[in-house]
């Protein structure tokens, strides 16, 4: 689950950006954890460090394949991670004048682009809290409206909880 963060230089990047080297032992604390305050504790670290007053950074774009991860598989902070990527996906740095930042962000938005298919198993998601966030995600990446609209059309169809339906129909509204 934590493989990809191992093919990253994270003290050159420390180098650069401060509070970077401290991503990889931020994601396995939060991994091993049983403790739930530490937990909650190392999540809003680790947030802190990934994103900053709306912020983010080149180190950002190292985590999203690692929070993606971290989504395929059952863990209590599910939704958290969710929260993370949406924030990252609706950074500040587009609206930056400076291109670089606005570039690190278009470049992000497309890092969280290519597992689609990750984010469109959640929709149906047992928890509700990871739904919503799903969703709240979807609805921000309407640049990949076309790949996510058929997909929701179809599980809208198959959907008998009508909640779950009217939470469908709301993003499929949001990116149409």
């Amino acid at each position: 689950m934590l493989d990809k963060l191992n093919l990253v230089d994270w003290g050159k990047l420390s180098e650069i950006e401060s509070g970077a080297a401290e991503i990889p032992i931020l994601f396995k604390e939060i991994t091993t954890t049983t403790d739930e305050d530490i937990l909650n504790w190392k999540l809003k670290a680790l947030y802190d460090r990934v994103i900053h007053q709306g912020q983010i950074f080149a180190h950002s774009l190292y985590v999203i394949p690692t929070i993606i991860d971290i989504l395929t598989y059952r863990t209590p902070f599910k939704a958290f991670m969710v929260s993370m990527l949406t924030h990252i996906a609706k950074s500040s740095n587009l609206q930056s004048e400076d291109p670089t930042y606005a570039d690190l962000s278009r470049e992000a938005r497309r890092e969280i682009g290519k597992r689609l298919e990750v984010y469109l198993a959640l929709v149906t998601d047992d928890n509700p809290f990871v739904r919503q966030r799903t969703l709240e995600l979807i609805a921000e990446l309407k640049e990949y409206a076309a790949q996510t609209r058929t997909s929701l059309l179809a599980m809208l169809k198959s959907e008998s909880d009508e909640q779950r339906a009217a939470e469908i129909r709301k993003v499929i509204a949001a990116i149409t």
